[in-house]
């Protein structure tokens, strides 16, 4: 237990022991001995922070990994060592490799299979993918035009600034008959793609129903004002942020999302009435705040995201804001690696020593 709360518990990784050596003769003579499977182990994961330049530089890399063993941070600022479980990757596991930092890799599996957390679908609520219906069906139009209602558009750094969703276009029906899209409008709306480092949000929510281009609406019968805000609060937390990044797709940098993949995403348990009230609390007390892109690491509307969850879920906060700050150094969040500046002095063309 920490000094403000109950730490995540990660789980304790266990190696399975190889079978015994010696095994009894079974079956009728002249039958093979029978062979101990192969012992079980886990993976090693090897997370570069550079290439190397040439065959000299690719050979002092595989020198430099051989020497630092099972884990470990790697001579001369290659990078680092890290296992990953044998279990999980029999699984189909193998999210440790969208990570630089592996206690990020850990503990965004542990947040994953937390028991206070559910999945989004078991709480009474839907993701929908409205972009292609408003693609074929709609067009553009005006709020002054009949028929017109507002949409999230741009889910880029230009689109959407704070947690409480602000329409930035207008659209309408081709036909005079109301829009069935606007059946699957919700108060939350989820990205359905972004730029880790130059992106601002996760999900927004709104006091008013709305459907997305860029954003996927939530719906369903417990996707009220209430959950939606604090459904809001967490998938923008570091835990939520952590739980998004899991599923990225085919890049890392900008990693896309279907409804199926958010409908699984686990979220606190919304109707308990504390959690929902605490996480809603904390959206009106954010809602008319800036949210700085990702790339801008550390500032106060996230430490109240986290703040908020670690009160309504009884975590950590020491513990939370350790990942936090560790997730503004990934690379493709911060947009440099490790261990590299963008304002290096001396040289306009290198980045922390490395050329441009």
């Amino acid at each position: 237990r920490g000094p403000n709360g109950p730490h995540l518990q990660h789980p304790r990784q266990h190696t399975l022991s190889p079978s015994p050596s010696h095994t009894r003769r079974h079956g009728v003579r002249g039958a093979p001995r029978l062979r101990p499977p192969p012992p079980r182990t886990t993976a090693r994961i090897i997370a570069l922070d550079r290439f190397p330049t040439d065959d000299n530089d690719a050979v002092l890399l595989f020198d430099r990994i051989k020497a630092c063993g099972s884990t470990g941070v790697l001579a001369d600022g290659w990078g680092e060592v890290s296992q990953w479980p044998d279990e999980r990757i029999r699984a189909g596991d193998w999210t440790a490799a969208i990570w630089r930092s592996p206690v990020l890799a850990e503990a965004a599996a542990t947040v994953a299979r937390h028991g206070s957390l559910h999945p989004l679908r078991e709480q009474g609520m839907s993701c929908h993918l409205t972009r292609p219906s408003l693609a074929t069906a709609h067009h553009r139009s005006t709020a002054n035009d009949s028929g017109a209602f507002p949409i999230l558009k741009s889910k880029g750094a230009e689109g959407q600034f704070g947690i409480e969703a602000a329409p930035d276009e207008h659209w309408a029906h081709n036909s005079p008959e109301p829009s069935p899209t606007l059946d699957k409008a919700g108060h939350l709306l989820v990205t359905a793609g972004q730029d880790t480092s130059t992106a601002r949000l996760t999900a927004v929510a709104s006091d008013e129903t709305l459907v997305g281009h860029g954003w996927m609406p939530v719906s369903g019968t417990k996707a009220d004002g209430e959950a939606a805000k604090s459904a809001a609060v967490f998938l923008n937390s570091t835990t939520g942020r952590l739980l998004m990044m899991r599923s990225p797709g085919r890049k890392l940098a900008f990693p896309t999302y279907t409804p199926a993949i958010l409908n699984a995403l686990p979220i606190p348990d919304l109707t308990d009435a504390r959690i929902c009230s605490t996480l809603a609390a904390c959206w009106e007390a954010t809602r008319h705040m800036t949210v700085p892109q990702y790339r801008d690491g550390e500032c106060e509307v996230r430490q109240l995201w986290d703040a908020a969850v670690c009160d309504a879920l009884g975590w950590d906060t020491d513990e939370i804001a350790g990942y936090r700050k560790l997730l503004h150094e990934e690379p493709h969040i911060r947009g440099l690696g490790y261990g590299q500046y963008a304002d290096a002095p001396g040289n306009d063309n290198e980045v922390g020593g490395i050329p441009r």
